[in-house]
């Protein structure tokens, strides 16, 4: 059939499936360890640059298993894109684990064949004898470092056995100084095991210098009504604590998923698309190209394989089912878009959820709403909120800003015409958001703001947002509207 490849704006390569850890909720058949040969990668790398968008800016991302266990290929591939597309702005993201990432780590010379699948001769590849962290530093490459919260924090493991995440947490500060803020994110999976301290995770990554924390749910997991309403709960922590954050002068970290569902609500953005299948693909270990790196580890992935590096897409009528698939009219499992109470705010959209839950993608699990809807809810409040307090009296806001961040620190305070809430334990933490500000509040001694301030001067204010104020959202989609961490541009 004929090569049907749209002018491509991003490509995923899936390097290696290999991986130094297990995490509970990784879908990545680990054990199996398949990795990209070095011919596919040129591959790759070469029908990319030959099916890339003509103008704008381009996105290569890589994905794993831990993706600098292929390290040697991952910098041949970007060497080779960025040769193959001289004068073009083209990011590199990244997502690891970042255990496999120091500053001692010394990547090796990559095994290479003398010539590429097409008789040209490989070039030398320059600066592998530097670490992989000085590599990242002179690439500017955006890295995504999987990190769930604080010390302690479940699902996380070796592959030999042993909670990981207090040593991840020792290993940033030799890991954070070696890169740019602006260029390192922190990315969560949170799951039902997890949700009851989302709030003190984000804040705990804020305290360790992390300027972007994208977070999204474990959707293959048991969303129970108990672990709902704390995904519920702990969203209206973060509403409180950034309405706190902002009356006390404090940065707070860039929240895209927080940012999006603000466009929405405030400034009637439209629900977009990721790109997936049309815009950006993804490379499997084999070579196989699919929509997204989600795909091809469905039981069913041969359904939605596109074609091959070897031979281009060739399923043109996959292409356009993706194409013509509409965010504003998927099929929710129960109910519909159209009246649905979050619908002003919802940013949902991935074909790769819809496929793995209910066959279809257009389709969207009833996890995927009510998740949704919770966090439409908990934004809502917040916009509400901060409109309420900036039309307050200016000697009235201090107060309510103070009650806020103790509320959000602590969970200590006490309020004379609410005694009922001392102690503002989970719902009372909402309440307090809500009623803050009407009467005199007196905050409790230990309420102090978190010291160590957030690294990165220029870090995007999220609350900010709310007044239209923020340098980024004329696009606030820089992550599939927070869904979707490995960047496609629709």
């Amino acid at each position: 059939m004929p090569e049907t490849t749209r002018r491509l704006r991003g490509m995923v390569m899936t390097l290696t499936e290999r991986c130094n850890l297990r995490c509970d909720y990784c879908y990545v058949p680990v054990e199996r360890g398949r990795s990209m040969r070095p011919e596919t990668a040129a591959q790759a790398a070469d029908w990319f640059v030959a099916n890339a968008a003509a103008d704008g800016e381009l996105t290569l991302s890589f994905f794993g298993g831990e993706p600098f266990l292929a390290s040697a290929e991952l910098r041949q591939a970007t060497s080779r894109v960025r040769a193959g597309l001289p004068g073009r702005t083209l990011r590199v993201t990244v997502p690891t684990n970042a255990m496999a990432l120091s500053p001692s780590r010394v990547g090796s010379q990559p095994a290479l064949p003398a010539a590429d699948h097409r008789g040209r001769a490989w070039e030398p590849f320059q600066g592998s004898h530097i670490s992989d962290l000085a590599w990242c530093r002179q690439e500017g490459i955006e890295l995504a470092i999987s990190i769930d919260g604080e010390a302690g924090t479940p699902g996380r493991s070796y592959a030999a056995g042993g909670n990981c995440a207090g040593d991840l947490v020792a290993a940033l500060p030799q890991v954070l100084p070696e890169l740019q803020p602006s260029l390192v994110l922190a990315r969560m999976t949170v799951t039902p095991a997890s949700i009851g301290s989302l709030c003190a995770n984000i804040r705990a990554l804020a305290r360790m210098g992390f300027c972007r924390v994208v977070y999204l749910p474990d959707y293959d997991a048991r969303w129970d009504e108990h672990a709902l309403a704390l995904w519920r709960r702990e969203h209206q922590r973060v509403a409180t604590w950034l309405v706190g954050a902002k009356g006390a002068g404090k940065q707070v970290p860039d929240l895209p998923a927080w940012r999006a569902i603000e466009a929405r609500l405030l400034h009637k953005a439209p629900r977009r698309r990721c790109g997936a299948g049309v815009s950006g693909v993804t490379v499997a270990p084999d070579g196989a190209i699919f929509p997204c790196y989600r795909f091809p580890y469905v039981a069913s992935a041969e359904a939605w394989q596109l074609g091959d590096v070897r031979r281009g897409i060739n399923q043109p009528d996959k292409v356009s089912q993706l194409d013509l698939l509409d965010a504003n009219h998927l099929r929710p499992e129960r109910g519909d878009c159209a009246s649905c109470p979050a619908a002003d705010g919802c940013t949902h959209f991935c074909p790769a959820l819809g496929f793995v839950a209910r066959g279809d993608i257009a389709a969207v699990p009833e996890v995927a709403c009510r998740l949704m809807q919770a966090q439409v809810e908990s934004v809502r409040e917040l916009c509400a909120q901060r409109a309420q307090s900036s039309r307050r009296p200016s000697a009235v806001r201090p107060l309510a800003a103070a009650a806020v961040m103790a509320a959000a620190i602590t969970g200590v305070a006490s309020c004379q015409l609410y005694p009922t809430y001392a102690g503002l334990q989970d719902a009372g933490d909402a309440k307090l958001a809500r009623d803050v500000g009407i009467g005199v509040v007196q905050v409790h001694p230990d309420a102090l703001p978190d010291r160590a301030p957030v690294a990165e001067p220029n870090a995007i204010d999220t609350a900010a947002a709310i007044d239209g104020d923020s340098p980024d959202m004329a696009d606030p989609y820089p992550y599939g509207g927070g869904i979707c961490p490995p960047l496609y541009i629709p």
